[in-house]
């Protein structure tokens, strides 16, 4: 009786909040990389900002100048790190307004 309508409402609330597009985690939103219309190359994550631009494109002239092995390990884990951290907090905050977005919703 009363168990089943309250998992209705909580599974409709989750629903309603997960659907919203900006969230992400509907079928209309399945993809995080966006490209501009006249970029070409590889697409670029949401989350990939500057920063981890800057330290991707070090650690390749690094590479493509020839330097000591160790000295492009330490640019790629440093680009890979950043690249996790800019991930970690993208998530983080999708989570908070997904969140966000449920708590709000009336469950009236």
């Amino acid at each position: 009786g009363d168990v089943d309508k309250l998992a209705f409402c909580v599974r409709s609330l989750i629903v309603q909040a997960a659907s919203d597009r900006a969230v992400g985690m509907t079928s209309l939103a399945k993809c995080a990389f966006v490209r501009a219309r006249k970029q070409k190359g590889p697409l670029s994550p949401v989350w990939f900002n500057e920063e981890c631009r800057m330290k991707r494109k070090m650690f390749i002239e690094a590479v493509k100048r020839g330097e000591a092995k160790h000295a492009c390990q330490f640019l790629r884990k440093e680009s890979r790190r950043c690249n996790r951290a800019t991930k970690r907090s993208y998530k983080r905050q999708q989570c908070a307004v997904f969140l966000d977005r449920l708590f709000k919703k009336d469950p009236q």
